[in-house]
């Protein structure tokens, strides 16, 4: 699908609450027996604190009674302010952001992982690129709080909430997903309602867009980069095509410098 083309903007507020970027490989058994020293050491300067977890188990093969492999563990190095991660497994390495601003900063902290993952562990070639943009649409930030939904996300994403006889506080839950082709590769488009702990508070509206692409191809930083920046490029040009006119402008977009 052709999304159609959009001037490239930042907003303020920005709904993005965070992007994630992910790109796999077939697993390096040296990442799940030794430690990472040497890609600590590189990234240690702009990335100074470590977290480690247990990366989740297949059920699959646990439901079936076959003999579990050992754990693996994934590494997490985080920036001093804790506003970006650099993840590392045995099959991927990951750049998330809670504080998204523009894609060539962004852009900088990738070629970092790509870089580094490549330096020490010299994956052939990359079976799965994706980023992945996690907006949360929050009506009374945006001073629009008697606004229905409808007057803001285009109906292809709210389902009953469009529908001007059901009102909103009727719909407990609501979620969609879709999943569209594109040049290069898929946008994965999850939406609906999300609420916080507070029950007495109106849910908040989530436009989830995940651009992939599972053909393999070389593990080579310039060429995943590149890959990467298409993705960009089409982000906007999808979640303008989520929203309406009277929520994108809300959000006070200024045109890219």
């Amino acid at each position: 699908m052709k999304f159609p083309a959009r001037e490239r903007v930042l907003y303020e507020p920005n709904p993005l609450t965070q992007v994630i970027c992910t790109i796999h490989f077939s697993r390096i058994l040296a990442i799940d027996h030794e430690l990472p020293v040497g890609f600590q050491q590189d990234l240690i300067q702009a990335f100074p604190f470590l977290e480690t977890e247990e990366a989740p188990i297949e059920k699959s093969s646990s439901e079936r009674g076959e003999q579990r492999t050992p754990s693996s563990m994934i590494y997490e190095f985080n920036s001093a302010d804790r506003d970006v991660t650099i993840a590392l497994g045995a099959d991927f390495v990951g750049v998330r952001t809670l504080k998204y601003e523009r894609w060539e900063k962004y852009q900088e902290n990738i070629s970092t992982a790509v870089s580094t993952l490549l330096k020490h562990y010299s994956p052939k070639v990359f079976t799965r690129i994706s980023l992945n943009y996690i907006n949360v649409i929050d009506r009374k930030r945006l001073d629009l709080s008697d606004v229905p939904w409808r007057e803001l996300i285009m109906p292809a994403l709210i389902g009953p909430l469009a529908d001007e006889q059901i009102p909103e506080s009727d719909v407990e839950y609501y979620a969609s997903l879709i999943n569209l082709p594109l040049a290069d590769g898929k946008v994965r488009i999850t939406a609906g309602l999300v609420s916080d702990d507070d029950k007495n508070t109106p849910p908040n509206f989530l436009i989830d867009n995940l651009f992939f692409s599972e053909r393999a191809v070389d593990a080579d930083e310039r060429q995943s980069i590149d890959h990467l920046t298409r993705f960009n490029a089409e982000s906007g040009c999808v979640f303008r095509w989520c929203i309406k006119q009277r929520l994108h402008e809300a959000l006070n977009p200024r045109s890219v410098d």
